[in-house]
């Protein structure tokens, strides 16, 4: 996500031209009418709400991206230790028993 065309600014919006932006938009899609429009506009504000949060965007890059790519990358790796239990048709084929049920 791009928090700058969120909020429909250039980056080299002034700290003042963002936050009249954060709040003209917050005012026209309100938490009670569009929460989700709502909730972007919240999480764009708050990546570049302070010139400190702007630099490390600017330079590093967003850490809600880190965050997600990290849990992405510690998911997949538990999906590939993960192994599906055997079906009792394939037990017994591997021990040589009937496939039926006792």
């Amino acid at each position: 996500m791009n928090p700058y065309l969120e909020l429909n600014l250039s980056p080299e919006a002034s700290d003042s031209e963002v936050r009249a932006a954060y709040l003209r938009l917050a005012k026209r899609y309100a938490p009670a009418h569009a929460p989700q429009q709502f909730a972007r506009i919240a999480k764009a504000y708050a990546l570049i709400d302070t010139p400190a949060k702007r630099l490390h965007l600017e330079t590093l890059g967003s850490p809600a991206e880190e965050a997600t790519e990290s849990l992405v990358q510690e998911n997949l790796e538990r999906l590939r230790l993960h192994r599906p239990r055997p079906s009792w048709e394939s037990l017994c084929q591997h021990f040589g028993q009937t496939g039926t049920k006792a």
